[in-house]
């Protein structure tokens, strides 16, 4: 399936949001953290994306990032808006995606794997949905 048939399928869902799941990487072993990419306002005459759709894409972003990075103790690396995602861009409801650490730090690639670090990023994941809805 790809981006585009993702974000209709969740339009066709008349979804109240969606949440991708990411994990980062850097030519640098040393970066670390957590960051969460929102739609851009560049894009709103394109398609889909409306004002409302970003602004409620922006508040969802805030509160889970804000509650996995808590219970993770990950950096917050903070919101980055994305005008060149074509899951974004032909969404017709908030979304977000989140990048949950970088697979090139030992550190963070090991915590996503563990069993523990998925416990934690859902719960933050969860906590933060709840705060926003």
């Amino acid at each position: 399936m790809s981006n585009v048939e993702r974000a209709e399928f969740a339009n066709n869902l008349n979804c109240d949001m969606v949440v991708r799941l990411h994990a980062d990487g850097s030519e640098s072993k040393s970066v670390s953290g957590v960051s969460m990419l929102i739609p851009s306002r560049k894009r709103i005459s394109a398609g889909y994306l409306t004002e409302d759709i970003i602004a409620k894409s922006r508040r969802a972003g805030e509160y889970i990032l804000a509650d996995v990075c808590a219970l993770t103790g990950a950096p917050n690396k903070g919101i980055v808006e994305r005008a060149d995602m074509t899951g974004f861009n032909w969404s017709g409801v908030p979304v977000v995606l989140i990048e949950m650490g970088f697979m090139s730090n030992e550190t963070e690639d090991l915590f996503l794997a563990s069993e523990e670090g998925q416990n934690q990023i859902a719960e933050g994941l969860a906590n933060g949905g709840d705060a926003y809805f």
